[in-house]
């Protein structure tokens, strides 16, 4: 297997010079709109040197960049259609350099939709999970402000340069919010893995792609039932960040105390495919986990989404998951 420090240093090579292509392709039309580009997550945790909340070297290291703009929602559009330009641009170039190693971007679209491609587990191959998104500031209040706090706890800025971040930090509350609005987002992000999952066993029979979005997908649920769990004094003590900061070693004991036995069997299937993805590849169905998924986002829908709804919100607009929305 390939040494962590090499594989860090070839994703490095590979977002920085996807950087540099997305900006000049910017800078034609658009320069004027785009106010910053960070890397957060794990990965931006690696290249500072905290070694201990690495990517998932094994398998698929998962990379956060996100341009931020300000403009309107068809600016989203155009910035969009030129990051995708620019990852392909990108691909083509390390696929013609004489390196040993070639790189397979697979695009995180939670909680929206399936990645286009899939993981190829070859010993001359490097996976790249890449979550992005295409931020917008004059839209600042249409995102989840967890979100901005995520982002804007651990990043990397990678443009402008020598610059920080207090436009955007100057936004951000010290800890998010939990009301309507939250419980609302909440909601639309169980909605929307219950969209996907559902698809799934349409979308293909490929086992490898299958597991790798059933992965992915049960990844974000347990994080979100992390969120929905908690009482609001925990939240507001920054408990969920404490959590999912270390949530290899935590995320279990958690969910069997919140949620209970199935639960907790649910997610450690999910600790064991994060440390040893190729093992569990072999032995675990997809069509399986993919229940399992959908098992874990009724428990946590049941068990805490409601008893939060209780406490935000006198409606019952949120008594039921849609099958599709």
């Amino acid at each position: 297997m390939i040494e962590e420090l090499e594989y860090g240093n070839i994703i490095k090579d590979f977002i920085y010079t996807l950087n540099n292509e997305f900006i000049d392709r910017v800078e034609a039309n658009y320069k004027s709109n785009l106010k910053a580009i960070i890397l957060t997550g794990s990965f931006a945790s690696w290249l500072k040197g905290k070694r201990g909340h690495k990517p998932s070297w094994s398998a698929i290291p998962d990379v956060n960049y996100y341009p931020i703009i300000r403009g309107s929602e068809r600016d989203i559009i155009s910035f969009s259609h030129i990051l995708r330009i620019s990852i392909d641009e990108v691909v083509k170039k390390f696929s013609k350099d004489e390196s040993k190693y070639k790189c397979n971007i697979l695009l995180d679209l939670h909680p929206f939709s399936i990645s286009p491609t899939k993981p190829i587990f070859e010993s001359n191959v490097i996976n790249i999970q890449l979550t992005t998104r295409i931020i917008n500031l004059d839209l600042y209040h249409r995102y989840p402000d967890y979100s901005w706090y995520g982002w804007c706890s651990n990043y990397i800025l990678l443009y402008p340069h020598n610059k920080d971040l207090k436009e955007i930090i100057s936004l951000i509350p010290k800890f998010p919010k939990r009301d309507e609005i939250w419980l609302r987002n909440m909601y639309l992000a169980l909605l929307s893995y219950g969209n996907v999952l559902h698809m799934l066993p349409l979308y293909t029979l490929d086992h490898e792609h299958l597991f790798y979005e059933a992965y992915k997908y049960l990844k974000e649920l347990a994080k979100d039932g992390v969120s929905i769990a908690l009482t609001n004094e925990e939240f507001q003590r920054g408990e969920l960040y404490a959590i999912i900061t270390d949530w290899r070693n935590k995320i279990v004991n958690f969910y069997m105390d919140r949620y209970g036995k199935e639960a907790a069997r649910i997610v450690g299937l999910l600790v064991d495919i994060d440390e040893n993805y190729f093992q569990c590849l072999k032995r675990i169905d997809p069509i399986i986990l993919i229940k399992d998924c959908i098992t874990l986002r009724d428990l946590i829908f049941e068990k805490h989404f409601k008893r939060m709804k209780e406490i935000l919100i006198n409606t019952t607009i949120f008594d039921d998951l849609p099958l599709w929305w």
